[in-house]
């Protein structure tokens, strides 16, 4: 049953060209990366404020597009831009994917164990 979820969520997720998010704090900040890493799974990048729950997730790895926070033209130019601009969703798409990568229990766990 948990993989028949799990595999209706990613078909959702790819049918996204980008996760927008417009809220000026996401509390508690996990769910918020969680969010961000099942969208990178189907190269979805995140347009979203530059706020500190998804400024270094977003900014350093270039995953997305941050705009200034709470200004609502700026986001919406953003996005008008990202979805009139193929090659950079591709190049934001292909990040989040190589980005999510990073991310996975055996080199957790291996990184663990030197400590």
């Amino acid at each position: 049953r948990a993989h028949t979820v799990e595999r209706g969520v990613r078909i959702m997720l790819k049918s996204y060209d980008a996760l927008i998010l417009e809220e000026l704090s996401y509390k508690p900040k996990v769910l918020v990366q969680w969010l961000l890493i099942s969208t990178a799974t189907c190269k979805v990048p995140t347009i979203a404020y530059n706020i500190p729950e998804l400024n270094e997730s977003i900014k350093n790895v270039d995953i997305g597009i941050l705009v200034k926070a709470g200004d609502i033209n700026t986001l919406a130019n953003a996005i008008i831009n990202f979805l009139e601009n193929g090659r950079l969703r591709n190049k934001l798409g292909e990040n989040a994917y190589k980005y999510v990568k990073l991310f996975n229990w055996d080199k957790s766990a291996e990184e663990f164990k030197k400590y």
